[in-house]
């Protein structure tokens, strides 16, 4: 049964799932984070009334492996079939790579048009995609090799990922 939580898109949805089965199986226990919006304060502390918002950099799912491995991830949703580089700013890359740098598994999902195809990508090949093309947007072919696989009537959002 689905949990009744709103989410804002399909991945984010059977991410949810998996992140629940792999918690149950006592591979990984994973959280999503708080990451929303944040009000700007000024000089002089107090939140200004325009409301203007600041983004959290912070990846929003946080976990361990089990065995002590810490793993992180993104989400980014888009609706063809390409994504904008821009869409996670540098800040959250040098989050994420910042985690990674550490030893964490760090990466970024990724699900384009009708949320049936998902990519998990290592954090290390965005952030070269971001950097070394001229291009604006990351296409799915730019990571084809990365794709998730349904099997067994599911995602299988963590293969590989799991043996701490």
């Amino acid at each position: 049964r689905d949990n009744p939580v709103k989410y804002k898109n399909e991945l984010e949805r059977l991410l949810e799932i998996s992140v629940a089965r792999v918690h149950k199986e006592g591979h990984a226990y994973i959280r999503k984070m708080d990451k929303g919006l944040r009000p700007y304060k000024n000089r002089t502390g107090a939140y200004l009334s325009d409301g203007s918002l600041r983004r959290c950099v912070y990846p929003p799912y946080v976990g361990a492996i089990k065995g002590g491995q810490m793993i992180v991830f993104d989400i980014v949703a888009a609706k063809g079939q390409a994504v904008k580089r821009s869409t996670l700013s540098l800040e959250q890359i040098e989050a994420l790579e910042g985690y990674r740098n550490m030893g964490a598994k760090a990466y970024i999902f990724i699900s384009f048009g009708d949320g049936r195809k998902f990519y998990r990508v290592p954090v290390r090949v965005w952030k070269k995609l971001r950097e070394c093309s001229s291009r604006t947007l990351i296409m799915m072919k730019d990571i084809s090799e990365f794709e998730v696989k349904f099997c067994n009537g599911t995602y299988d959002f963590f293969s590989g990922l799991l043996e701490g």
